[in-house]
């Protein structure tokens, strides 16, 4: 797994991709699933800011609920800071075998990052690492959290 990122599993292994595919369409037993077992890749703590990436509409979407369901679990408080003008989505991007790079996605902070803060970003998928890569550069600090890793994009 690549480093800075945790992931409950494989992309393609067992029910992952289908429990992937339920989140982006917002389905809530499929954002409460991957919530407990993402919660579980991390420890309690009130000094950890997790922040939910926005999806190709320039804004958090499912990956608020899910930020929002991990934070139930005592694993931090949502800070739903990131957004990023609206695009085509990555998936659609790579279909069509246009590359994408961290700077492409254009994300932009509404509001400084605190410092003295863990930061944990969550999404539902990790594919090629660009979105982490595009989170990380803007604030510079913080790890990816999603519900699965996809190890054949790479």
């Amino acid at each position: 797994m690549e480093k800075g990122i945790k992931a409950v599993g494989e992309y393609y292994a067992f029910s992952n991709r289908e429990i992937a595919h339920a989140i982006k369409d917002g389905d809530p037993a499929a954002i409460k699933t991957a919530a407990k077992a993402m919660s579980q890749l991390l420890t309690k703590s009130e000094r950890r800011l997790l922040i939910p990436v926005p999806s190709h509409v320039g804004k958090a979407t499912y990956t608020l609920r899910l930020a929002e369901a991990i934070a139930k679990a005592g694993c931090g408080m949502v800070y739903n800071v990131l957004k990023c003008p609206e695009h085509e989505t990555l998936y659609s991007l790579k279909q069509r075998g246009i590359a994408t790079s961290p700077e492409s996605l254009g994300f932009f902070l509404q509001s400084p990052v605190p410092e003295g803060w863990e930061i944990v970003f969550v999404d539902n998928v990790c594919a090629t690492g660009t979105t982490a890569a595009a989170c990380r550069a803007l604030i510079g600090r913080g790890e990816m959290l999603v519900w699965a890793i996809d190890s054949t994009a790479r």
